[in-house]
């Protein structure tokens, strides 16, 4: 059986594609880490990228855990 690589999309202007709840996107990958988290942070759920053409899962970015320290009880319940 032979292994694949997969494809390093961080280095790589190649366009990746972006996943999230919100819909898809494509970006070049230099910029896909960085708008896969802000996504991630934004929604409050998990943001896959993939390839375009094959569709196979590149990474998943976890959104960032919030801080309640000092929240009220309403803040916190969202």
């Amino acid at each position: 059986m032979e292994s694949e690589l997969k494809m390093n999309f961080e280095s790589s202007t190649d366009v990746v594609c972006i996943t999230s709840d919100e819909g898809d996107a494509l970006v070049p990958g230099t910029e896909a880490r960085a708008v896969a988290e802000q996504e991630a942070n934004a929604t409050g759920k998990s943001v896959t990228i993939r390839n375009p053409v094959t569709d196979e899962v590149l990474a998943t970015v976890m959104p960032r855990p919030r801080s309640y320290a000092g929240a009220s009880a309403a803040e916190r319940a969202r």
